[in-house]
């Protein structure tokens, strides 16, 4: 009988930094995700803020964005992440003490309620020790996440 796999929640920017920087921490995390190392769970906010930020870069730079664009897709058939559901406003409302930023609500209130073993940010002025304390979320940012994984990025 094998342990279950470590259920890694990650924000948008961990997902855009994994996509735009090679040599990043977040790549890390998407091809350690991909070897099965842990399993990554995903929100409908998180998805829609990447979708987004791509688009942005598509608005920009045609050839990257297209790129970009299609390795996220790549990414996600891949990686075949565990998806969350989206929020109930009564769920929205009795969370929004929990964090300052309020456009970070429904990420918080989906990582709460698919109770990930990390919940990886580099948002660590939203999603700092206060939010961590209230929530019961172990959250770190990528480099964090990997050392405490017993990887040295």
């Amino acid at each position: 009988m094998s342990a279950s796999p470590i259920r890694v929640f990650v924000d948008s920017n961990v997902l855009i930094e994994g996509l735009f920087a090679p040599w990043s921490s977040a790549r890390a995390i998407l091809i350690l995700a991909r070897a099965s190392a842990f399993r990554l769970v995903l929100s409908p906010y998180v998805e829609v803020e990447v979708e987004r930020a791509l688009l942005a870069r598509l608005a920009t730079n045609d050839e990257e964005g297209s790129r970009l664009i299609d390795d996220y897709a790549l990414a996600l058939r891949l990686l075949a992440p565990e998806r969350t559901q989206r929020i109930t406003q009564q769920e929205f409302d009795s969370h929004r003490s929990f964090i300052h930023h309020q456009n970070d609500v429904p990420v918080l209130v989906t990582a709460i309620k698919s109770n990930p073993d990390w919940l990886v940010t580099s948002n660590i002025e939203h999603f700092n020790e206060e939010v961590a304390l209230k929530t019961g979320l172990r959250i770190a940012t990528p480099r964090q996440f990997l050392a405490r994984c017993g990887v040295q990025p």
